[in-house]
């Protein structure tokens, strides 16, 4: 059976703007790829060395900043669907539980759904995803279609591992904005990092301070 195989060279330091994701969220099959997308575009646009690592915006604002199929734009819907999805897997989560309505007099009504960003998957899911494409890619068998060892077997992503620093070579060859008035936004806060899988429900960042009272729905 003919195999082809492509090498892979690190690139040179152009200068341009870089946000660090941790490598099981692009494993994970439960994270689809406009979920994925979308949450590294959030990522991004947190600026973690800031004081205040608040990022509000509204679902137009995602949906402009989402590529979507085919060079076309994404809908609002594609975006909360996606911010379900990250709900689910746990890179994001809601501390409230619910919008917050606001109003600002005159018959103007505010609807906000605040979300903390996470780094690690729920305690579920960690159980069932690879941890980094080093571990993926030590499973590897020329039948991997059939036995299917491209499914995790089993181990908690975020537990502490010595670094991968190995590099296989060929043997021939080495080598914040304000939203319009009626408009619903999300908030994202600072992104949880700390070691080991962080508590989500209840976790605000102490530079986002107490929320001003609302009626939730």
């Amino acid at each position: 059976m003919h195999s082809e195989e492509a090498e892979f060279l690190g690139p040179n330091d152009d200068r341009w703007y870089r946000t660090q994701i941790p490598d099981w969220i692009a494993l994970c099959p439960q994270v689809n790829h406009t979920a994925y997308r979308l949450y590294v575009i959030i990522r991004s646009l947190i600026l973690e060395k800031q004081p205040k690592k608040v990022r509000l915006l509204s679902h137009e604002q995602l949906a402009f900043l989402l590529p979507g199929p085919n060079g076309k734009p994404s809908g609002v819907r594609t975006v909360k669907d996606a911010l379900q999805v990250l709900t689910e897997v746990g890179l994001i989560s809601n501390p409230d539980g619910e919008r917050i309505i606001t109003s600002s007099g005159k018959g103007t009504i505010r609807t906000r759904r605040r979300y903390q960003l996470h780094d690690w998957p729920t305690a579920e899911l960690a159980l069932k995803v690879w941890r980094n494409a080093f571990d993926k890619l030590d499973a590897f068998t020329e039948d991997w279609r059939e036995t299917r060892t491209d499914v995790f077997a089993g181990e908690d992503v975020g537990r502490n591992s010595a670094p991968r620093t190995e590099q296989p070579c060929d043997t021939a060859q080495a080598s914040a904005v304000p939203t319009p008035d009626g408009a619903t936004a999300e908030t994202f806060p600072q992104v949880s990092s700390s070691g080991g899988i962080p508590p989500r429900l209840g976790e605000i960042p102490p530079d986002v301070g107490e929320i001003p009272h609302a009626t939730p729905t």
